[in-house]
C-alpha cells in the first residue's frame, strides 16, 4: 500500500495516443485503485440487472461528477454482474469492490469510471492494462479503444477472464 492513497493498490494502464493535439506514443497512467438472489425468470433478472446498472451509473458515477458521455455509455453497456462470481451477483452493482478469487477484487464502479476517464480515450487508441482480474475494466476500456491488451499474473484469473470476454463478444481484447 501507499501512504498517499490510504492503502490503495496501483493499477497501471498504458494508452497509445495520437491525433491533432496528441503526440503519437505510449503514455503511462498509474491510477490508485482502492480495494478495500436471482429467483425470477432470466428475462426478469436481466431487466433487474439493467435497472441496477442504470442506477449505478446515475447515482455512483454521474452524480459524483463524472460527465464524460463515452465513459458513462461504456459503463451502461457492460454487464458488471457477469464479471463477478455467482454468489456475489446480487451485489454486483453496489458501491463497493467485490472478491473475484485469488485474493483479488473487482473494483468499485466509481473507481473503474475514474480510471477510464483519466485515460482520455478517443476510440482509436491501443491500451495495455496490467492486472486483468475478472476482465471488467478491460471490457469497459474495450468500448473506448481500438485494441486492448491486458496482462494477468494469475493463470486462473487470466483463463476465466479470457473465456468470459470472448463469450461476451469483446473481440478487441487480448488477455496475456
Amino acid at each position: 500500500g501507499c501512504m498517499l492513497c490510504s492503502g490503495a493498490q496501483p493499477q497501471l494502464l498504458w494508452s497509445m495516443q495520437s491525433g491533432p493535439r496528441k503526440q503519437a506514443g505510449w503514455r503511462l497512467k498509474m491510477i490508485f485503485n482502492r480495494h478495500g438472489d436471482e429467483g425470477g425468470r432470466a428475462t426478469a433478472a436481466a431487466q433487474n440487472y439493467d435497472e441496477l446498472r442504470r442506477a449505478m451509473v446515475r447515482e455512483q458515477i454521474r452524480d459524483r461528477g463524472i460527465r464524460a458521455r463515452n465513459v458513462l455509455d461504456a459503463m451502461l453497456a457492460v454487464p458488471r454482474h457477469l464479471f463477478v462470481p455467482e454468489e456475489f451477483r446480487g451485489a454486483a452493482y453496489a458501491d463497493q469492490p467485490l472478491p473475484i478469487g485469488e485474493g483479488q477484487t473487482i473494483s468499485q464502479p466509481f473507481m473503474v469510471a475514474a480510471m477510464t476517464v483519466a485515460l482520455e480515450l478517443a476510440g482509436q487508441g491501443r491500451v495495455l492494462e496490467i492486472g486483468t482480474g475478472s476482465g471488467y475494466q478491460a471490457a469497459v476500456l474495450s468500448r473506448l479503444a481500438r485494441e486492448l491488451h491486458t496482462v494477468e499474473r494469475s493463470p486462473t484469473l487470466a483463463g476465466t477472464a479470457a473465456e468470459r470476454l470472448a463469450r461476451l463478444g469483446y473481440a478487441n481484447v487480448y488477455v496475456h
